[in-house]
């Protein structure tokens, strides 16, 4: 759009100039065709007004040769045939005459000033001025075959004078100047168009940048900027428009920003209100089956169905083993719900994980009694890491637990602690089923359960790995789950502390090591 009408306004102001210098030239042409011969014959009669008064000099001076002389150069001056005749005697007599051509006009003019207005001599000439002294008026010359100006006149009663010019040099002057007009005008519109065509150039290529700046704005890019330092309007429109530019390109990146964020916080709220809903689904179910046992042996008590102690006794034994489930599902949603939301403060020690790790492991040694197990455990006697102590042992607690009730029967559980790039790495190993790929990214979530049968058989709540996760989170570090090596390894990492930094705080805040 921009690239088709691309010099148009340049070609617009070339035409506009054009258009002004055609009518200027065509005004003055109307004007020196109409009005220069007019003004030629007005100059004219200013002149032979001027001759008059010069006549009359001579004639104050008797017409001496000095006076005379001075008369004829006027007459050569002003290119006025001039006759002067002296009444004074009964024979009138030639004073002065710069051509004898025209004297035989003398009496046909005599006659025609001496005409009143009523004669019709003075219907076939056009008269200019008539006063008691003097006539100006246009005639034609029969011998000369064309149009004259011509006066006549007395000096009191004694000089007449007779003056004549013709017309003709007059009317091909005015010819000769409009033909000339009408060239010089075409050459001073081409000359002047071109010149203006080449100057509006200048004139329009900034605007024209300009242009094309805001087009580029309109399609919201705002990286070109107008480098024009014209210290004029033009300059003041380039300075507005890159501020322009620069104030919608902000303006644009802020709502594009509070778009995102928008966007973003709608997401978070959807995935927030998600996490609810099924929270509220996952908590109603959890608490359903411990309290509709709860409440079917309390009703089997009331009603005397275990009529028996021994029955009894197993009534209540059921009735407490789910209360006590539903009390640890209860506080280790709050124990979750402090740790997510930052209330529960991580209060950092350094200590032994190694020796953590083997006081758990010893505890849960009990639970596979039952099952051909066997414990690997591969580590150094001393890891020294930076976390806090009591959430570490309830993650170390989680995993062996898991690794606990999945581990195959036979199986392996093994249990490593390397130290990397100032890490702590922790992993559990169990042998048995892997767990679906699908299924890996889901295990942090609440509630999520990979095999719920199994899962309830032993209490589980599928809130654990949650606890994990936001642990983990909490100290700045990373957890996560694989399939390798025909089981399922969990793993966590840690602050490592070196023992060169124990040695350098030695005494202080870990002397208790000593």
């Amino acid at each position: 759009m921009i690239g088709h009408r691309r010099g148009s306004l340049r070609i617009q102001y070339t035409i506009l100039i054009a258009g002004i210098l055609a009518a200027v030239i065509a005004a003055l042409w109307v004007i020196n065709a109409t009005q220069l011969e007019r003004y030629a014959i007005m100059r004219k009669q200013r002149q032979i007004k001027e001759e008059i008064s010069q006549i009359q000099t001579c004639a104050d001076d008797n017409f001496s040769s000095e006076s005379l002389e001075a008369l004829e150069r006027e007459i050569r001056n002003s290119n006025i045939d001039t006759v002067i005749v002296d009444h004074l005697s009964d024979t009138p007599y030639l004073v002065y005459a710069s051509s004898l051509n025209q004297a035989e006009r003398l009496s046909a003019m005599q006659l025609l000033f001496e005409s009143t207005e009523e004669d019709e001599e003075l219907d076939e000439v056009e008269v200019y001025e008539r006063t008691d002294d003097y006539l100006i008026c246009r005639g034609f010359n029969k011998r000369m075959k064309n149009d004259e100006i011509e006066c006549i006149g007395y000096l009191g009663e004694d000089i007449l004078y007779f003056m004549s010019t013709p017309l003709e040099g007059i009317q091909d002057s005015v010819a000769l100047s409009s033909r000339f007009l009408i060239y010089l005008g075409l050459f001073a519109i081409a000359a002047g168009g071109l010149v203006m065509y080449l100057a509006a150039g200048q004139l329009t290529r900034p605007i024209e940048e300009m242009a094309e700046i805001s087009g580029q704005a309109a399609e919201l890019t705002f990286d070109r900027r107008y480098e024009g330092k014209e210290n004029n309007e033009i300059g003041i429109l380039g300075e507005n428009i890159n501020l322009m530019s620069d104030n919608l390109s902000r303006a644009i990146r802020e709502l594009r920003e509070a778009n995102a964020q928008l966007e973003r916080d709608l997401r978070e709220k959807e995935k927030v209100d998600e996490m609810r809903r099924l929270f509220l689904s996952n908590v109603s179910h959890e608490l359903k089956t411990p309290i509709a046992l709860i409440q079917g042996y309390a009703e089997g008590l009331t009603e005397g169905v275990a009529d028996d102690p021994e029955s009894a006794a197993f009534y209540c034994e059921v009735i407490q083993d789910e209360a006590r489930k539903m009390n640890q599902i209860v506080r280790r949603l709050l124990s979750l719900d402090e740790i997510e939301s930052g209330e529960m403060k991580i209060e950092k020690e350094v200590f032994n994980v190694t020796e953590l790790i083997h006081a758990v492991t010893d505890s849960m040694k009990v639970m596979t009694a039952e099952k051909d197990c066997d414990w690997h455990l591969m580590m150094p006697e001393e890891v020294f890491v930076d976390a806090d102590e009591f959430m570490i042992e309830s993650v170390v607690s989680n995993y062996l637990s898991n690794a606990c009730h999945y581990v195959s029967n036979p199986g392996t559980i093994t249990v490593r602690v390397l130290e990397r790039r100032g890490r702590a790495i922790i992993s559990v190993h169990n042998t048995g089923n892997p767990i679906p790929e699908s299924e890996l990214e889901h295990i942090w979530d609440k509630f999520y359960k990979v095999d719920k049968a199994r899962t309830r058989s032993y209490g589980g709540s599928g809130i654990g790995l949650s606890i994990v996760k936001a642990v983990i989170t909490a100290h700045g570090t990373r957890c996560g789950v694989r399939n390798r090596d025909g089981g399922v390894e969990f793993w966590f990492e840690l602050d490592a502390v070196s023992h060169e930094t124990l040695r350098q705080n030695e005494g202080s805040v870990y002397s208790y090591m000593e």
